[in-house]
């Protein structure tokens, strides 16, 4: 979830095996691992006030994939 909208739903090892969507990626790029270094997704850092929330995909405005459909549509949940 991303500025209170659902951006990926999928069972738990769908989301932690192969994440599809930008921001689950960069979570879970975030999180501590024992035996291994971060691996950083780059997302910009500013987020965008709640009352300016953006049309189509939430996290577009930060996302380094974002493309014009991200712009215009909401992931399909």
């Amino acid at each position: 979830m991303y500025l209170g909208r659902i951006v990926e739903i999928a069972d738990r090892d769908e989301i932690f095996g192969s994440p599809r969507h930008p921001y689950t990626q960069a979570l879970l790029a975030a999180a501590p691992r024992l035996h291994a270094p971060p691996a950083p997704v780059p997302i910009r850092l500013e987020v965008p006030a709640d009352a300016r929330r953006p049309r189509g995909c939430a996290f577009h405005p930060r996302c380094p994939l974002a493309t014009d459909r991200c712009r215009a549509e909401r992931s399909p949940n």
